[in-house]
């Protein structure tokens, strides 16, 4: 099972790491905070490891709301 990319030479890998957390605040409010880290690069032989354009290492999200 493999998809294979003529414009990618080697292989190419995502990892990382995300975390949530919601908290009510009294009776009416809700926040919600959470964060991902990802380790996004292309890899082959003659290049070595190589990170991708456009792939920021640490995206996160805040919000607050009604129950």
């Amino acid at each position: 099972n493999l998809i294979i990319y003529s414009n990618l030479d080697g292989v190419a890998v995502s990892r990382g790491f995300s975390f949530q957390l919601d908290y009510n605040i009294g009776e009416f409010f809700r926040w919600n905070t959470g964060f991902t880290w990802m380790d996004v690069f292309q890899m082959d032989e003659e290049k070595g490891k190589r990170d991708i354009n456009y792939t920021p290492p640490i995206s996160s999200t805040n919000g607050i709301g009604f129950c």
